[in-house]
């Protein structure tokens, strides 16, 4: 049976209205655009327009996650609680400051993000005249699903060094 977790949905707004996300559950992604509104932008407009609709769909997730978290545990769980473990906030902080980046299938659009907060999006030129819609989104999921996969693996990076720095003997330990 589906947890808490599982049955967060978040949708959100382009800041131009124009284009609408819906993200289920763990990171299932819907993406569409209004009748019309793809056709009248330009690269550049419409790269930002991602970054700040990605940025805003990350924010309200995990929102809702730490919400659906709390419910889950039974007691207020929070992103922003602090912890006296030195290696906690150690791996907090690393965990802040990832640059992660990926590019879609065909080279189409780069995102880049800190974190998965802060996301930034590249659209190449021409890709608005040559891709219609639905190869277009096809190509920004590819991009995101690229930039999840880079935080995936340093997240792992993070986790290993961590570990073979507490298993390593420390400075003035006999």
């Amino acid at each position: 049976m589906p947890g808490p977790l599982d049955r967060i949905t978040v949708q959100t707004r382009s800041p131009d209205g124009n284009i609408r996300v819906t993200m289920h559950g763990r990171g299932s992604i819907e993406m569409w655009f209004a009748p019309g509104a793809y056709e009248r932008y330009g690269e550049r407009a419409l790269a930002h327009q991602l970054g700040v609709l990605a940025t805003s769909t990350w924010v309200e997730h995990r929102r809702r996650y730490f919400a659906a978290l709390s419910e889950e545990v039974g007691d207020t769980v929070r992103s922003d609680d602090r912890s006296d473990s030195p290696k906690v906030a150690g791996y907090r902080r690393a965990l802040a400051e990832l640059r992660l980046s990926g590019g879609s299938s065909a080279g189409w659009v780069q995102a880049t993000s800190i974190s998965l907060v802060r996301w930034e999006f590249r659209v190449r030129e021409g890709a608005c005249r040559q891709l219609g819609e639905a190869e277009f989104v096809g190509e920004v999921h590819s991009a995101i699903r690229a930039v999840l996969a880079d935080y995936d693996r340093q997240v792992r990076e993070v986790q290993a060094r961590l570990t073979a720095a507490a298993a390593s003997p420390s400075v003035g330990w006999r």
